[in-house]
Order: C-alpha cells, then sequence, then structure tokens
C-alpha cells in the first residue's frame, strides 16, 4: 500500500471551547505524487487520548478516529503542524535562571521566539512570527510535545 502519512493541524488544549480552534487529521497514503486519503478526515479535541493513552496504543487510536484500522508492521510519517521546541533563552530562564539581554523591539524578544523566528521575521510585512509564551501556539505547542513523548516518537 505504500507509505503512510498522518498529519495534524493541531487545536489548543481545551479546543473543544472553540470550534475554529480544534484539532484535524488525515491519513495519507501511497508514494510520490499519487497520495490518497485514507479513511475519513477527523476534527475534534484529541486532548482526552492524549491524557490516557501512550505508544503505538496512542497512535491506533487517532487512526481509529478516522476510521482506519492499526496499520501493522507499517511506518507511519507524523506531522505536526506546531513547534516541538520552544526558544533556548525561555528554556535556560525556566532551567537554570540564566537571563538574556532583551531589547525594546518585542519581534527581538528572545525569551517570545526562537532565534530562526527572528531571523525570518520581516518588518515589511505587517505581521511577525507567532510566540510559544504570548499566542495560542504555546497551547498547541505543548500538545505537541505531549503527543511526540507519549507517542515514544
Amino acid at each position: 500500500m505504500g507509505e503512510f502519512f498522518l498529519g495534524w493541524d493541531v487545536g489548543g488544549w481545551n479546543c473543544d471551547r472553540n470550534p475554529k480552534s480544534r484539532d484535524a487529521v488525515c491519513l495519507l497514503a501511497g508514494s510520490g505524487h499519487k497520495l490518497r486519503i485514507i479513511g475519513e478526515p477527523w476534527r475534534g479535541n484529541l486532548r482526552e487520548k492524549l491524557v490516557t493513552l501512550a505508544g503505538r496504543e496512542l497512535v491506533d487510536a487517532v487512526l481509529d478516529l478516522c476510521g482506519v484500522k492499526p496499520i501493522a508492521g507499517n511506518q507511519i510519517t507524523i506531522a505536526i503542524d506546531t513547534p516541538l521546541a520552544w526558544p533556548v533563552h525561555l528554556i535556560d530562564l525556566l532551567t537554570t535562571g540564566a537571563t538574556a539581554a532583551v531589547p525594546c523591539d518585542p519581534a527581538h524578544n528572545p525569551y517570545l521566539f526562537r532565534a530562526r523566528e527572528m531571523a525570518l521575521f520581516d518588518p515589511g510585512t505587517g505581521r511577525g512570527p507567532l510566540s510559544v509564551v504570548r499566542n495560542m501556539i504555546g497551547s498547541q505547542s505543548t500538545k505537541g510535545i505531549h503527543f511526540r513523548l507519549k507517542a515514544g516518537l
């Protein structure tokens, strides 16, 4: 059947309260340019599964939401659309108490943005990167990191 790809558009931990910010998962199979949807795309909140299940059982439960039986012996690539890492300076601040220089320009605050996000920021666009500290992406990020660790990925 080829390769399997599970895509997850991550919603916040309590995304069941906001229908515009729910989790969405979809399974694709095939290879190259010949991918097709397997089962049915699902939209809802994965929170309950994330806190009660672990390992392959967690991955299989997500597949089940799409109406797909466990895929024994086949590798599944999981694509998660949220940051799975936080700013190094924020982690250092929380774990060791190390402080960093904070410029007046919030777009370059090392606690709010990862170095790559700051490097990609283009003030001419009027839009900046999302911050795991001050934007909803933080809720989504912790959910994605939690899933990665619980699923053993």
